[in-house]
């Protein structure tokens, strides 16, 4: 006879438990880009575009791995803000995006920031868990560039001790006052400025 299967809870949920340590990342990058008004995605954003030149939003699109729709909602406040703006491009029919000279102070002023807060999320993490994670996202993005399914090369990310090992990195409690503290780091903003 055959058992019952067992009952899951929401709490078993590996979307529920990936996106919980997601967000938890996202505040942890906020609240260091927070004097610049900068958010993450944005930030990302606007590095791509400062490192890229005049960039279309289809190359956009490709670099960063989303869909037009996102990108055009995420890039509306650094048009608005006057960091990015649309150029002519040779083709009439498409403009490229290029970063102003407000964008690019800010960006580079947000670097130091954005490098704090990637200390702590990798102190958090560790180094195991920091490089299975970058290699495994880097796996799955390669696949996505070749047109296969967007999950192909997430599945071992989403294996159940990868989970509990990024929930144990970014307990709940990490957000309040006993988070990591690490010593800010120097970094040459001028590097990501060819």
């Amino acid at each position: 006879m055959s058992q019952p299967a067992p009952r899951l809870s929401p709490l078993d949920c590996t979307c529920f438990r990936v996106r919980g340590a997601a967000r938890r990342v996202t505040q942890i990058y906020s609240q260091h880009l927070g004097p610049t008004g900068l958010k993450i995605s944005q930030f990302s954003l606007l590095g791509f575009i400062c490192a890229e030149g005049p960039v279309s939003i289809g190359r956009l699109s490709e670099l960063l791995a989303t869909d037009r729709t996102t990108l055009t909602r995420n890039l509306r406040p650094l048009l608005a803000g006057g960091l990015v703006e649309r150029a002519a491009s040779g083709d009439r029919r498409r403009h490229e995006l290029v970063a102003t000279p407000a964008g690019r102070a800010l960006f580079k002023r947000a670097i130091p920031l954005w490098a704090n807060a990637e200390q702590e999320v990798r102190a958090a993490m560790g180094p195991r868990l920091t490089a299975e994670v970058r290699h495994l996202a880097a796996r799955g993005r390669t696949r996505r560039v070749a047109r296969q399914p967007a999950l192909a090369g997430f599945q071992e990310l989403l294996r159940p001790a990868v989970i509990k090992t990024l929930g144990d990195a970014f307990p709940a409690a990490q957000l309040g006052n006993a988070r990591l503290a690490p010593k800010p780091v120097q970094h040459n903003p001028d590097l990501l400025f060819r």
